[in-house]
C-alpha cells in the first residue's frame, strides 16, 4: 500500500527541512549531492508515476525532463492539474478564458514529452486549500494509481499554490 510509504517519505521530508533552509537545500543541489537520488536507472522495471501540479505548465517547468525520461523508459504518467490557471496573467487578475487555453497547451506539452494520463480538478487558481474534497480527491487518486514515484513543486517556493501541495500529500 502507498499510504506507509508515503509517510515514510514525508516524515524524512519534513526532518530534512527542519535541519536545512532553503538556501542550503538549493546549493546541495547546485553541488550535484541530489543527483543520485534523483537518478532513473534504465534496467529498473517500469513504474507509475503520479505528477501533482498546482497549475497547468508546473508539469513541465518543474519535472518535464523528468516526464519526458518516464516516458521514455515506459514508465505510466498521471498528472493531476490542481488549480484552472485563470491567473496567468502580468497582473494576475483572474481570466477565465484562460483556462481552456491552458488545458490544450498542457495536453500539447505531454504529448511532445511522451504522453500522461490527466486530470484537471480545476480549484480556484491561487486559492487551492487543504480541505475534506482535496484531500479525499487526492486520497483517491493515490489508491487508485498506486505510484512508484510522485512528484510536486518545491516546498520552498513562493507561490502559494504550490507550497499546499506537499501539506496536502502529508494529509
Amino acid at each position: 500500500m502507498i499510504l506507509p510509504k508515503l509517510k515514510r517519505l514525508i516524515h524524512g521530508y519534513k526532518t530534512l527541512s527542519s535541519i536545512l533552509d532553503w538556501r542550503q537545500l538549493y546549493a546541495y543541489v547546485q553541488e550535484g549531492i541530489a543527483l543520485e537520488i534523483l537518478s532513473i536507472p534504465d534496467n529498473s522495471a517500469t513504474q507509475t508515476v503520479m505528477i501533482i501540479a498546482s497549475h497547468p505548465n508546473d508539469e513541465v517547468f518543474g519535472c518535464g525532463g523528468a516526464l519526458a525520461l518516464h516516458r521514455k523508459r515506459g514508465d505510466t504518467v498521471h498528472v493531476i492539474y490542481l488549480t484552472d490557471g485563470s491567473r496567468g496573467t502580468m497582473s494576475g487578475s483572474r481570466d477565465r478564458s484562460l483556462i481552456t487555453k491552458r488545458e490544450q497547451e498542457a495536453k500539447e506539452g505531454l504529448d511532445i514529452l511522451g504522453g500522461a494520463t490527466h486530470q484537471f480538478w480545476r480549484f480556484a487558481d491561487g486559492a487551492m486549500t487543504i480541505n475534506k474534497t482535496t484531500v479525499g480527491l487526492l486520497k483517491g487518486q493515490l489508491e487508485k494509481i498506486n505510484p512508484d514515484v510522485i512528484y510536486i513543486p518545491w516546498f520552498g517556493d513562493d507561490h502559494a499554490d504550490h507550497r499546499v501541495v506537499a501539506p496536502l500529500l502529508a494529509t
